[in-house]
Parts: structure tokens; C-alpha cells; sequence
């Protein structure tokens, strides 16, 4: 799946993407964690509680400023990781409290945090 900006709710269904709507615009995440039943619209989620991105040179500007403000001002986001595998590293914006706070990883293994998710 080529990973890009999708404008509009047709093209995402033509592309037949699982899409995070924002109120003008949607993104296709590479791996997304949603708390709760699925919403009306199979093409999106609102709700995202995990999103993850895996960079590259041609989206890495956009995954580290568009696309993690629009997400990191979700309420439900938990957690915002982007995933280099050139630097074999991840960084990861974990919600705690007041606001998100930056881990970097490099190599091994990740230890993600345990979500209590609401029951819908």
C-alpha cells in the first residue's frame, strides 16, 4: 500500500484503505490500533488509539509534522511511533497526562504500554 495523503472519502474507498478521518482530510496509516466497535464508514475511524508510520525519504517530512499534529490532537490517540527502518530505530509519542512525551528506541525490542480501552 503506497503510503500518501488522501483527499476525499471516494479515493480512499477506490484504494480500499482503512482510513483516520480528520475534519478535512484523511490519512492512510501503515498500522493503526482502534479502541471500540467499528464507527458507520468501513473507509475510516475516528478513534485511533494507536497509529504507526514507517518512514521513508519521500514522506518523512510530511509523517513528522502534518501528519503527527493532526494525529497527536486526537483525544483518543495513545500513542504516535514512527518506525525508521534505514536508522533501524523508532520513536514513539506516548499520551501520559499533560500531553504526549518522547522514547527513542534503537534495535530490540519495544515495550508498548498497556491501553485500557473504553467499552462501547
Amino acid at each position: 500500500m503506497r503510503h500518501e495523503l488522501v483527499r476525499g472519502f471516494p479515493r480512499a474507498r477506490e484504494k480500499g484503505c482503512r482510513v483516520h478521518a480528520a475534519p478535512d482530510t484523511a490519512y492512510c496509516p501503515h498500522l493503526m490500533g482502534v479502541c471500540g466497535s467499528p464507527g458507520e464508514n468501513p473507509f475510516w475511524e475516528e478513534r485511533p488509539c494507536l497509529v504507526l508510520e514507517v518512514l521513508s525519504p519521500s514522506t518523512e517530512a510530511q509523517d513528522r509534522w502534518e501528519k503527527m499534529r493532526a494525529h497527536l490532537n486526537l483525544e483518543s490517540l495513545q500513542a504516535y511511533l514512527l518506525l525508521d527502518p534505514e536508522r533501524k530505530s523508532l520513536e514513539g509519542y506516548f499520551h501520559g497526562g499533560k500531553g504526549f512525551s518522547l522514547k527513542r528506541y534503537a534495535g530490540g525490542q519495544v515495550p508498548l504500554p498497556a491501553w485500557t480501552c473504553p467499552r462501547t
